[in-house]
């Protein structure tokens, strides 16, 4: 089922970094996409899911970080500060992506 779910994941991830402007946050944006993606990591131990997590975090970054225009969960996409919907959470998965035994998921507390 974790790599249905993955494969499933993955698909989602091609969709939206087809959009030249898609949400990239924690909630339901690339951010969460990539949180799955690093879940994945740990429960079938495969790094080239890290490997996939990590080429979604060069994407955005390349797309968003010189403009800083981060587009958020919110309808408009315009800037939001929030966890789950905003600038935090899409820093927070970057800085998870960095070190996953020093920065828990907040998806999915068990990990």
């Amino acid at each position: 089922m974790a790599r249905a779910a993955i494969g499933t994941t993955l698909g989602a991830i091609d969709m939206n970094l087809a959009l030249p402007r898609c949400d990239t946050s924690l909630c339901h944006g690339l951010a969460g996409l990539m949180e799955v993606v690093l879940i994945g990591t740990r429960l079938l131990s495969n790094s080239s899911c890290h490997d996939r997590a990590a080429a979604v975090a060069r994407a955005m970054i390349e797309r968003h970080a010189i403009g800083g225009d981060w587009p958020s969960g919110l309808a408009s996409g315009g800037p939001n500060p929030s966890l789950m919907l905003g600038l935090a959470g899409t820093g927070y998965s970057l800085l998870r992506l960095h070190d996953q035994d020093c920065v828990s998921s907040v998806l999915l507390l068990s990990l």
